[in-house]
C-alpha cells in the first residue's frame, strides 16, 4: 500500500520504516525541515538497536516529501505521529488538532482516504475533537469514503524495531468494518504473529492508557516496598525472588517479563510513561473521577530520585568519598532519550553535595551533553570515555547497560571502589562493596 507518516519522531520513524521493510510504499514529512532533512540524510536520526539495518533493507520503499499536499497526495492511508507534548499536567493537543485540520482539506477530493492515528491521545480525543474537525470540511464522506482509525503503538525505547516486528498485540480502535480490510492489508506480515485485535476508538484509546498505568504502577509500587525493605534491613530482591515462585505469576516455569517492571529502581522516565500518567490523571479529573492510586504512583515517581540520593550522599559521608562516578544518564539503557530521565535528577541531587561528580553513558555523546548542558548542574563533569588510571571511589550505576558489568569489576578488583547499584542490575555479581536501592547492609543479617 502506499502510506504517508505525518511525523518522524520515534513513532513515526519505527512505523513508517518496519512498514517499508515489509513491502508498503512509506511517504515520510514532518514540519520540521531540519529533522525531515537529517532523517534523509541519516544524520542525527533516534537511537534504536537495528534501526539502520532496516533503513537499509527498505531504502527502495522509502520517500520523503516537502510538504503535507505531497505527502496525503502520494498515499492512501495516512499515520498520524505527530507530537502530544505535556503542557501544566495535561497534554497538549494542538498538533492533533492541526494535521487533522490540513489533512481534511487535503483529502476533499479522494474517493477514498483512510486516517490513522498513532499518536498518544487520551480516550474520546477522536470523537469530541478529531472528528467535529473532519466533518466541517468532509461533511458525510466520514466513514463511507474517509475511514477513522485508532492504532496505538506499544514500542520499549531501545527495543522498538524488535518490538514493532514481534507484536503481541495490535489494537485497532475502527468505525466501520471497510478499516477493517485496509489494517488487514498493512498489518498482513504480522497477522501470523499477532491477532489483531478490533474495538471501538475509545477503548482502542483506553487501552493504551491503562497499559502504561498498569506498568507505572508496578514500578511506584516496587520501588515504594524496596524503599521499605532498604529501612529495616531486608534485601528486596530476596522479597522478589520469592514472589517469582508464585504460581499465579509463573508458568511454565518461566517468569513473566512484567518482573522486569518491579526491580527497585530510580523511578521511571522517558516520553512516555510520566506524560500518560499525568494525562490520565488529568483525563478522569475532567470527567468527575478521581484516580486516586495513580495519583500516588506519580507522587512516588517524583519523590523517588531523592530518596534514593539521599540514600547514597549518606552512605557516601560515612565513607568520606570524595568523588563518584555515575554510569548511566539518559532515562534508560539503549537509548540516547533523556527526556524525564530520572538518572539527571540523581546526579544532580548528588551534585548539591561536595563530592566531584563524572558521569559516563556509552550511548549518550558528547555532543548530546553540550546541547543539554542546561538540565544538568554546572560541577558536572562529562566523560566522553572511561580513562581507567583514574580512581573512583565510589561507581552509582542508573541504567542496565552491558558495558558497565566490566566497569564495575574492574574499578571493584583494582580500587575497591563503592558501588551503589540503583536498578540492582548487578546484583548477582560478586563484588566487595556492593549496596543499592532496597539493600541496606549495616541493618542486613545473614544466615
Amino acid at each position: 500500500m502506499k502510506i504517508s507518516i505525518i511525523g518522524c519522531g520515534y513513532v513515526g520513524i519505527v512505523t513508517g520504516v518496519c512498514l517499508a521493510d515489509s513491502g508498503h510504499k512509506i511517504f515520510f514529512f514532518d514540519e520540521n525541515k531540519k529533522k525531515l532533512k537529517n532523517f534523509k540524510i541519516r544524520n542525527n536520526i533516534i537511537f534504536e538497536k537495528n534501526l539502520k539495518k532496516k533503513l537499509i533493507s527498505a531504502k527502495k520503499n522509502i520517500f520523503f516529501c516537502k510538504n503535507l499536499d505531497d505527502a496525503v497526495n502520494k498515499s492512501d492511508v495516512t499515520f498520524v505521529c505527530v507530537g502530544t507534548p505535556l503542557k501544566k499536567n495535561n497534554i497538549e493537543l494542538k498538533y492533533i488538532k492541526s494535521v487533522t485540520t490540513q489533512i481534511s482539506e487535503k483529502i476533499k477530493q479522494k474517493k477514498k482516504y483512510s486516517i490513522i492515528y498513532k499518536s498518544t491521545i487520551p480516550p474520546l480525543t477522536i470523537e469530541k475533537i478529531c472528528i467535529p474537525i473532519l466533518k466541517k470540511n468532509l461533511g458525510n464522506k466520514i466513514d463511507k469514503n474517509i475511514n477513522i482509525i485508532f492504532n496505538p503503538e506499544f514500542l520499549r525505547e531501545g527495543n522498538a524495531i524488535y518490538d514493532f516486528e514481534n507484536p503481541n498485540r495490535i489494537v485497532l480502535g475502527i468505525r466501520n468494518f471497510k478499516s477493517k480490510i485496509i489494517l488487514n492489508k498493512i498489518y498482513k506480515k504480522y497477522k501470523k504473529k499477532s491477532k489483531l485485535i478490533f474495538v471501538n476508538i475509545k477503548t482502542a484509546e483506553f487501552i493504551k492508557y491503562f497499559s502504561n498505568s498498569f506498568f507505572s504502577l508496578l514500578i511506584s509500587f516496587s520501588n515504594e516496598i524496596s524503599n521499605l525493605c532498604h529501612k529495616i534491613g531486608i534485601d528486596y530482591i530476596d522479597v522478589l525472588n520469592a514472589l517469582k515462585m508464585d504460581s499465579r505469576i509463573i508458568s511454565n516455569n518461566k517468569v513473566p517479563e512484567l518482573i522486569n517492571y518491579m526491580m527497585p529502581g530510580i523511578g521511571y522516565g522517558g516520553s512516555c510513561f510520566p506524560k500518560d500518567i499525568k494525562t490520565f490523571i488529568a483525563f478522569a479529573s475532567n470527567n468527575n473521577f478521581n484516580l486516586s492510586i495513580l495519583k500516588n504512583v506519580d507522587k512516588i515517581n517524583s519523590t523517588q530520585p531523592k530518596v534514593i540520593s539521599d540514600i547514597i550522599l549518606s552512605k557516601f559521608k560515612r565513607m568520606q568519598i570524595k568523588n563518584c562516578l555515575v554510569l548511566g544518564i539518559t532515562f534508560k539503557e539503549n537509548t540516547d532519550d533523556i527526556r524525564n530521565s530520572t538518572s539527571i535528577d540523581v546526579i544532580n541531587f548528588m551534585a548539591k553535595s561536595k563530592i566531584k561528580i563524572f558521569i559516563y553513558d556509552p550511548i549518550f555523546s558528547k555532543e548530546k551533553f553540550l546541547e543539554n548542558k542546561k538540565l544538568f548542574d554546572n560541577k558536572v563533569t562529562y566523560l566522553s570515555e572511561i580513562n581507567f588510571n583514574k580512581k573512583f571511589s565510589s561507581i552509582v550505576i542508573n541504567n542496565k547497560s552491558s558495558e558497565f558489568k566490566k566497569i564495575i569489576k574492574y574499578y571493584d578488583k583494582k580500587f575497591s571502589s563503592l558501588i551503589f547499584d540503583s536498578r540492582r542490575a548487578f546484583s548477582n555479581q560478586k563484588l566487595n562493596n556492593y549496596f543499592g536501592s532496597g539493600l541496606n547492609l549495616q541493618l542486613k543479617t545473614d544466615l
